[in-house]
């Protein structure tokens, strides 16, 4: 310590700054899924839309759009999350996943992070969308890019839990909707 200054305090955290933070991001997290959710079921969009897994949304438990995930929560990966995970129960049961609406095919490979990835463009009010699908299974997609699927239309099924086909995550659906029209999409966070 300098002759003549106080000492030095250790940082502290302003817990009501650390509370407005928290309801600040849990505002944003709630405004993003109740657009998504006015998607699906409101006349708002100029087609119709489908769910990408059948119990889409009473299985956005773990990880939603928007959520906060710190760095030292234990998790392989920190940061906001950029979609929504979409959870699997039972881990033996093959899990289809759909196409949300008419839609060309722009990206399918593997990608770090995420396994299995599917990239769907597609056109609503004049909008371009891309539409990433993330942990599936890439054997059991039989579409190629360039390809149109209609909505409803199966476009293969989950990875298997903790595999390649997962990048070695749990089995779940990892899914995002983006007013964003390049491919690459896998900032996962």
């Amino acid at each position: 310590v300098w002759p003549n200054s106080a000492p030095i305090q250790p940082a502290t955290v302003d817990p009501i700054s650390a509370f407005t933070d928290d309801i600040d991001q849990l505002g944003d997290t709630l405004q993003l899924e109740s657009e998504l959710d006015e998607l699906f079921t409101t006349e708002t969009a100029s087609q119709n839309f489908v769910y990408p897994i059948a119990y889409y949304t009473t299985a956005r438990t773990k990880k939603v759009f928007g959520q906060y995930i710190a760095p030292d929560s234990g998790d392989r990966f920190s940061g906001y999350h950029t979609g929504d995970d979409i959870e699997v129960a039972d881990l033996a049961v093959t899990v289809p996943v759909y196409a949300l609406t008419t839609a060309t095919v722009v990206q399918k490979q593997t990608v770090g992070g995420y396994g299995g990835v599917v990239i769907l463009e597609f056109v609503d009010q004049g909008i371009t969308y891309h539409a990433l699908y993330g942990h599936l299974n890439l054997s059991s997609v039989n579409v190629v890019v360039g390809d149109t699927v209609n909505g409803g239309t199966q476009l293969g099924v989950l990875g298997d839990d903790q595999s390649e086909q997962t990048d070695g995550e749990r089995k779940h659906l990892h899914f995002g909707i983006y007013s964003y029209t390049g491919i690459e999409l896998y900032a996962g966070y």
